[in-house]
């Protein structure tokens, strides 16, 4: 019998190649595992950006890029952790659960209740296991207040009449079966589309025994659930069925359980390598650790600005200010700015789409005053903590060479500083107004202070910041112990509202 022992690894971690017998322990897996986790890229749904995937290295090995999460292939179970947890000491202190949480997150409130991340030692995908045991309560809570049911037209084949005729299909019969008639009606119904989708949600998730395994709870909720759901109809979507359905306004927890639910419909989304492995069913779940650190600050940097900055500030993430902005600040457009373009003259205010030859500034995060200028400019780098020795071995190599330029500064490198610079003076909104404030936001497992760094000959200065990714997750995010009082107190001022009028 084959080993089912999970393998747990760590972001930016390699796993050993091997021709037979891999001992998941010292994390070994075949080269048809490794094919197969490489092609996970080519399934579109799973929406993995392939230069931040596995790849292979010299010495025949396999190394994990920037994802956490669960990736099944055969008889190969791999959970993946921030690297950030293996750098820490005396074992994880970062609730990757809770980032994991405000990044699935649409609005202020969380998507899973915060329950505390478990670490007991043991060998189950906890990261994917926290998410599955919160689904399972969100539908038996929906469930409690009734499956919801609307009208859906059916075709049936009856003895007796009901809705209407189908008379094209009646003429093809009519003779045949006289007794029998095609009818088309309108039903209302529980055996809905959301409906089917949670419910193969469901049963694809209890059939997964790495997460189900051992543990009677979950066993025990999803038996509950697929037993209301009896009379539900039993259905095989694949993500490309069911992908633009949407709960309605009325909705939002329904809202919440149906998007999770076609997650897990596309992490179990059939993959193809080579003719040599052939078709293999793979369960997979991964989220880009950047992406959610950037969105778990986004949605916590809403809650403040809105509270302790200024109400009728605007908290805008990767450039978009959305269509309904009537009014732009100079500096940007109805999505972002652009550094240059192949004519001299161009109004993108205007147009929805521009034209070719355009670099477009595509900020993690901007604060907007009321006015709809720009106040700050903040850019989200998960820098991987083990980067710092190979930053030291590039230093020396500089000193060997007499060359004293500076290719990095606390893990801030040369083109990280041109980026922001570049955000500064394509974010100012006029000749006489002050530019916006710029900074970098990196992960932490303390409090650090933050660091001013200046633009030579410029006005320009770049904000070093580090956000606190503790044990409780972003539950005690504090902007300005992260920013500085200083910065927030400039920030309160372009806002039109003075320091101690604030909140």
């Amino acid at each position: 019998m084959r080993d089912r022992t999970p393998i747990r690894a760590y972001e930016n971690e390699s796993l050993d190649i091997v021709t037979r017998d891999p001992d998941r322990e010292k994390k070994q897996i075949t080269q048809d595992e490794a094919e197969a986790i490489e092609a996970l890229v080519e399934v579109e749904e799973l929406d993995i950006n392939e230069s931040k995937w596995a790849r292979r290295t010299r010495g025949n090995k396999l190394k994990l890029g920037q994802y956490v999460g669960l990736i099944t292939v055969g008889d190969l179970s791999v959970e993946i952790r921030a690297k950030v947890e293996k750098e820490s000491e005396n074992g994880p202190k970062t609730d990757l659960n809770s980032l994991i949480s405000l990044f699935l997150a649409d609005s202020d409130k969380t998507v899973f209740s915060a329950k505390s991340y478990e670490h007991k030692g043991d060998q189950e995908p906890e990261i994917f296991k926290y998410l599955v045991r919160n689904f399972f309560e969100r539908v038996n809570v929906s469930l409690n207040f009734g499956l919801r049911s609307e009208y859906h037209t059916q075709e049936e084949v009856r003895n007796n009449f009901k809705g209407r005729i189908n008379f094209p299909k009646y003429a093809l019969t009519v003779g045949r079966e006289p007794t029998q008639l095609p009818c088309i009606f309108d039903e209302f119904s529980q055996d809905t589309l959301h409906n089917q989708i949670i419910k193969q949600a469901v049963l694809t998730l209890s059939r997964q025994k790495i997460i189900m395994r051992s543990n009677r709870k979950l066993w025990t909720s999803a038996a509950g659930i697929l037993d209301q759901l009896d009379h539900v109809s039993d259905t095989n979507f694949s993500y490309a069925d069911i992908s633009g359905e949407e709960a309605d306004s009325l909705g939002q927890n329904h809202s919440v359980i149906l998007d999770f639910a076609k997650r897990v419909i596309a992490g179990n989304s059939p993959f193809i390598r080579s003719k040599d492995i052939g078709r293999k069913m793979g369960f997979t779940m991964v989220w880009e650790m950047s992406a959610i650190y950037e969105k778990a600050i986004g949605t916590k940097l809403r809650e403040y600005v809105k509270t302790k900055i200024h109400p009728d500030c605007e908290v805008v993430l990767q450039g978009k200010l959305g269509k309904d902005k009537e009014r732009l600040a100079p500096g940007h457009t109805s999505w972002n700015s652009y550094l240059t373009h192949s004519t001299q003259e161009q109004n993108f205010a205007k147009e929805d789409t521009p034209q070719p030859g355009v670099f477009r500034l595509k900020p993690d995060i901007m604060i907007l005053s009321p006015k709809n200028e720009v106040l700050a400019v903040l850019d989200t780098k998960w820098k991987n903590y083990s980067g710092s020795e190979t930053i030291r071995a590039r230093r020396r190599l500089k000193r060997r060479k007499a060359d004293h330029e500076e290719i990095t500064y606390k893990n801030v490198s040369k083109e990280d500083a041109y980026q922001m610079l570049s955000y500064a003076c394509a974010k100012k909104s006029g000749k006489g107004s002050p530019e916006p404030l710029v900074g970098l936001l990196f992960p932490s497992l303390s409090s650090t202070t933050p660091e001013e760094l200046y633009f030579t000959n410029l006005n320009s200065r770049l904000q070093l910041c580090w956000v606190p990714v503790t044990r409780d997750g972003l539950a005690n995010f504090d902007l300005e112990s992260i920013l500085g009082a200083k910065a927030i107190k400039e920030l309160r001022s372009r806002a039109g509202i003075k320091a101690q009028q604030a909140p």
